[in-house]
């Protein structure tokens, strides 16, 4: 199973799932000097093991799911009674989903962005620098087009609203798990994030290898 991933872009991690949220690190010591090694991936999956992928909207975050403080309230359709979470998460509509790493409960909107906008991914390992830094698993997207103006357009949206807000987030998603929500830097300017330089750091994982190799090998079904 996936854990923690970070979305790197250019020499920035864009803030992502560790437990204190929202700061940026510097990652251009380590890219800079990397090595990169690309990992044998598996072959797409089937249409029997599709597996859905989907960049959405933070709208909203809580710790209790608004289906539970206010039940009578209006809420997105197909939310399970007892934990207030979306059961079957449908990409084209609004959802509350479970963000495992803050236990935050974030309010999602329909995907700006699916796996139909990736033509390609690889997974890589990516040596740590001479210093003694951590070597680390990585998956580059390859966005289609239309998928890189899609994900121009949501971020440069995402970076007029206010710092440390909601909004700023984006939520990484796939079959209905929440496998990251990275902020939007709060020095992104008003042209949004270059598609081209999208990186998928994977974290935490137990095997890290195949945590790289499953996410790049759903990108390219």
């Amino acid at each position: 199973m996936m854990r923690r991933v970070e979305l790197v872009l250019a020499v920035l991690v864009v803030a992502g799932c560790a437990a204190d949220g929202v700061d940026e690190t510097p990652a251009a010591e380590s890219s800079s000097t990397a090595t990169t090694t690309p990992a044998t991936t598996r072959p797409p999956a089937t249409s029997a093991q599709a597996r859905v992928f989907s960049m959405r909207p933070v709208l909203g975050s809580f710790t209790v799911s608004p289906a539970l403080a206010d039940p009578n309230g209006d809420h997105p359709a197909s939310v399970d009674p007892g934990t207030g979470l979306t059961i079957v998460d449908d990409v084209a509509t609004e959802a509350y989903l479970n963000e495992p790493f803050t236990d935050q409960v974030l309010w999602v909107g329909p995907a700006f962005l699916t796996g139909a906008d990736i033509e390609s991914a690889e997974a890589f390992l990516v040596s740590g620098p001479a210093d003694g830094g951590d070597d680390s698993w990585m998956v580059v997207p390859e966005f289609t087009p239309q998928g890189r103006a899609k994900f121009r357009a949501a971020t440069t949206a995402m970076a007029q609203e206010p710092a440390g807000s909601p909004p700023r987030q984006l939520a990484i998603v796939v079959d209905g798990e929440v496998i990251s929500a990275p902020w939007v830097a709060d020095d992104v300017g008003p042209e949004g994030l270059d598609p081209d330089v999208v990186v998928i750091t994977i974290f935490g994982a137990d095997n890290p290898r195949q945590a790289a190799e499953d996410l790049a090998a759903i990108l390219q079904r």
